[in-house]
């Protein structure tokens, strides 16, 4: 095996493949934990802006060219074909919290370990022992996948329904634009209640409670086209988008665990209201850039007595109340504001958390962009982190490895939404191809459903729409 060499090089003149081995000058935070190799340009910009100047790299001992000794250059060349696209960034996991010292190993990856999750990473709830998961130190986003236990006995592909016929076009079509609208009223109700909060005007919460009930009852009949639609329609301000995913999310993953229609919609309700009192922490502190001071991070975390406050008027019952007051709590007693721990957190604010921190990280904010669901899915299914870890695996079952309205590569180099899942065949989802990466231009959508033995395509991996400038209101349904 040849001998490890290091070499000092500027980070500008850093290439993917090359493997990072630690940080010699900078002007900000990095900090090493593990190296890694750089599988994509967008490290070493990330690199840049965190105001690295220079690193050391890894490569291995080699006898002296004819040209004479490895310089900068040559070494640049080396790497120039490098594989490209491969790290997705990881940002902080909670919404609300400090933002911990940023580690290197947050912008890399080991060689090899991909930003992505297979089937067999999860287990039911039921068959998850306490240790499944590897142990990580708390506060710093990990790179080490979930462990994987064996699946040997996967289940049957169900028996697909007919496609619809062409007659039902139309009213297809008339149904996506009814969701359509539902998601703009919605984000528009949310940005009304806010405008009346910041006034102190009197705030009139039952129009939400009519909003949140259509939610309900199209999640109850076309899940995947309210999922799609609410996950890519993300125009407008980020605690309006969030307020509508969670309410949406936490109702699909509550008829997933087979609760009644009355504890769905309840929780719809949950989801859209649980952090109204963010409205009323000030902007500058809200969207600070680094870490909030003491003092900044006591008014950060007033806004679950603030949500509280403003929601008293729907005289909510004590299991919603609960849900809010605990939804920063977390099982090994590391949460606000009351440091719980285990079982004395209540189930519904166990699986709040969950959402909410699954949509944070898969949410541009002002402060920070978004991760991969993948990353999201990782950071909650490690115990180390202090959520459910029983519920957490459900919650990927729920939503799957490629959640719907999430965005895929192809074989072919295309770009698709997924638009539904199959729980029994979790990694050929039925997608919307939309996108050409050899032409960098859009096509004319087209309908595939990988579950079909006849399809020889395959999915890559996962991306986001950021990677490849796209424009998702141009996805038409």
């Amino acid at each position: 095996m040849a001998a490890v060499k290091l070499q000092t090089l500027s980070v500008k003149h850093l290439k993917p493949g090359m493997v990072l081995h630690s940080i010699v000058k900078q002007t900000g935070r990095l900090e090493v934990k593990s190296k890694g190799k750089i599988r994509h340009k967008g490290v070493i910009e990330q690199l840049i802006a965190s105001g690295v100047k220079s690193v050391k790299i890894e490569l291995a001992d080699e006898k002296p060219s004819k040209a004479g000794k490895v310089t900068t250059q040559n070494l640049a060349k080396r790497f120039e074909a490098a594989n490209d696209d491969k790290v997705e960034q990881k940002p902080a996991i909670d919404l609300h919290a400090p933002p911990p010292k940023l580690l290197l190993s947050d912008i890399l990856v080991p060689e090899d370990d991909f930003e992505t999750i297979e089937l067999d990473d999860f287990h039911s709830a039921g068959e998850v022992a306490d240790d499944s998961i590897d142990d990580a130190g708390k506060g710093h986003a990990q790179t080490t996948p979930a462990h994987k236990p064996s699946a040997e006995q996967a289940p049957s592909v169900k028996k697909e329904q007919a496609p619809p016929k062409l007659n039902d076009k139309a009213n297809s079509k008339r149904e996506h634009e009814k969701i359509e609208q539902l998601v703009i009223d919605c984000k528009r109700l949310h940005n009304k209640l806010k405008l009346n909060i910041e006034k102190k005007a009197p705030v009139d919460l039952s129009e939400s409670k009519t909003i949140v009930s259509n939610l309900h009852a199209n999640l109850m009949e076309d899940p995947e086209v309210l999922l799609c639609l609410s996950m890519i329609r993300n125009d407008g301000e980020y605690l309006s988008n969030h307020a509508m995913h969670t309410s949406v999310l936490l109702c699909h993953f509550a008829k997933f665990l087979g609760m009644s229609a009355y504890d769905c919609k309840r929780l719809a309700l949950l989801g859209f209201f649980f952090d109204i009192g963010m409205l009323q922490v000030p902007k500058e502190i809200l969207h600070k850039q680094g870490v909030p001071s003491p003092n900044e991070q006591k008014i950060i975390q007033s806004h679950v007595q603030k949500s509280l406050d403003l929601l008293a008027p729907l005289e909510l019952d004590s299991e919603l109340v609960l849900a809010i007051e605990q939804h920063h709590e977390r099982l090994d007693g590391s949460g606000y504001p009351n440091q719980l721990q285990g079982e004395d957190i209540h189930k519904f604010a166990r699986m709040l958390a969950i959402v909410d921190c699954y949509d944070a990280m898969t949410t541009n904010r002002p402060f920070q962009k978004k991760s991969s669901p993948a990353a999201a899915l990782k950071l909650i299914t490690n115990k180390a982190y202090g959520y459910d870890l029983k519920l957490a695996l459900q919650f990927v079952r729920c939503i799957g490895v490629y959640p719907v309205g999430s965005l895929v590569i192809l074989s072919n180099q295309q770009i698709a939404l997924v638009v539904k899942n199959y729980e029994s065949n979790a990694l050929k989802p039925k997608l919307k191809v939309f996108y050409s990466i050899d032409t960098n231009d859009y096509i004319e959508p087209v309908n595939l459903d990988l579950s079909k033995t006849n399809s020889k395509l395959t999915i890559l991996k996962p991306t986001l729409a950021e990677h490849h400038r796209l424009d998702l209101e141009r996805v038409t349904f």
